[in-house]
């Protein structure tokens, strides 16, 4: 799962004119996954790259004005990106631990499709549960799906990996995809990756069998999201908690439920089991600290700066200052470890 998911995914584009030099950030749906802590940090590499195509150039760091806050993001958001990837071991065990347990008298599925894979999982893990199936394994970015075929390659034998695809597919088009039919999928999956397409949960009813599954892994809080969004209505005079651009919460804590009875789904056994997640986000004063808690704010955080210059700094100040209390940390303590709530969506298509 990207980063951040993470990180990840795009469809349209809106510009939005800030600052006396009237720069524009092209703000991209993304349709990958930002889970980043959200979500994936494809999103967040997409929004800024928009931003240097805004100002002309392919690289927003050869800019005559020098380096701006935007700039050093773009520099750092792959490395973020990888260090929180490797924090979402727990969440891709306990997805695969309900697929196990709904199969556990049967032979299980025959055909999977993992959408918004990121660097290859659940969908690796998954091949290694059940080696007869045919496992589908996909993505937007073409350095997640570089990463994902790695893994098999590093995890499966050859043989088994004869029956792996790693294709790039875009969740929030999967009607318009050809190679993917009605009534086609035992079990579909999706780590942190499904608020970014909530429109798309119809569209998964439609390519599952009768009788198959959808089991996903939503976030149901965010807490240094949260935190960062209080910072900034706090640096910038706001009056209200802006709205974060993409919501990675919008489909936990059972607002999914209504959207998936809508579609025709009903619950199966293991639907809505909670995990918490330690996420250690980096020590105390660090960028890649602040920028990683604050991923699904990054746009406004950007776009405060521009109109305000210097806030990106004071927000990142408050936000440490605001963790210290939050986590309740002495002078001593560096690191941030918050415990992120997630939640295990698991559903049925009916037979009739």
């Amino acid at each position: 799962m990207t980063l951040i998911k993470v990180l990840l995914q795009l469809s349209t584009v809106a510009r939005v004119s800030a600052g006396p030099a009237r720069r524009c950030f092209a703000h991209l749906s993304i349709s990958t996954r930002v889970s980043a802590v959200s979500a994936s940090a494809t999103f967040w590499s997409m929004r800024i790259r928009s931003y240097a195509a805004g100002k002309g150039r392919s690289d927003p760091r050869s800019s005559p004005e020098g380096p701006s806050e935007a700039d050093d993001i773009f520099k750092i958001l792959p490395e973020i990106y990888d260090t929180a990837m490797a924090s979402f071991g727990p969440i891709w065990s306990d997805l695969v631990a309900t697929v196990v347990d709904i199969y556990r008298d049967s032979e299980g599925p025959s055909n999977v499709l993992d959408l918004a894979s990121g660097p290859g999982e659940p969908g690796t893990m998954l091949a290694e549960q059940f080696p007869m199936a045919m496992v589908t394994m996909s993505d937007l970015e073409d350095k997640m799906l570089e990463q994902a075929r790695r893994r098999v390659e590093e995890r499966l034998s050859s043989e088994r990996a004869k029956s792996v695809a790693i294709r790039k597919i875009d969740i929030l088009k999967l009607q318009e995809d050809a190679s993917i039919r009605k009534n086609s999928l035992d079990l579909v999956t999706c780590s942190l990756g499904l608020f970014l397409a909530p429109d798309g949960i119809g569209d998964i009813y439609k390519i599952l069998k009768p009788g198959g599954y959808l089991v996903a892994a939503v976030w149901d809080s965010t807490p240094a999201a949260d935190i960062t969004g209080r910072c900034i209505a706090k640096i910038n005079g706001l009056e209200e908690i802006p709205p974060v651009p993409v919501d990675g919460t919008s489909l936990g804590n059972g607002k999914a439920d209504s959207m998936l009875r809508a579609a025709g789904f009903r619950e199966s056994k293991g639907h809505n089991q909670v995990g918490i997640l330690p996420l250690n986000i980096g020590p105390i004063g660090h960028k890649k600290t602040f920028i990683l808690g604050a991923l699904p704010y990054l746009s406004n955080l950007l776009k405060e700066d521009e109109k305000n210059p210097g806030s990106f700094q004071e927000t990142q100040e408050e936000f440490w200052e605001e963790s210290r209390r939050f986590l309740n940390l002495g002078e001593t303590d560096l690191d941030l470890v918050y415990e992120y709530k997630y939640r295990i969506l698991c559903v049925q298509k009916p037979y009739n």
